[in-house]
């Protein structure tokens, strides 16, 4: 599933778009990286904003128990959802995408 929140959005006038993945992320049972640290490679998407193919700006992981809930999806694989920000000198929309 892939998905955009624009800052034209409605919903964009009631929130930070930059601080509300986190809350989203746990809201729906993900969270960020194990210890801090990325498992895996990481990948670029090209936003058509002008600059090119950029890497990915977050990555939320399936928490799947209260500790080293992130650590076992790393370990086992499960759900996670990466993000990307538009924000080039073409495109500024400031709209984060999801995949």
């Amino acid at each position: 599933m892939e998905f955009t929140i624009t800052p034209s959005s409605p919903i964009s006038a009631l929130i930070n778009l930059d601080l509300i993945l986190s809350r989203l992320s746990r809201s729906i049972g993900f969270s960020e990286e194990c210890l801090g640290l990325h498992i895996g490679a990481l990948h670029a998407a090209d936003l058509g904003d002008g600059d090119g193919r950029k890497l990915e700006q977050y990555l939320a992981r399936q928490y799947y128990f209260p500790i080293w809930g992130t650590c076992w999806e790393s370990l086992a694989g499960g759900n996670h959802f990466r993000a990307w920000k538009q924000n080039g000198t073409v495109a500024n929309s400031g709209a984060w995408f999801l995949a």
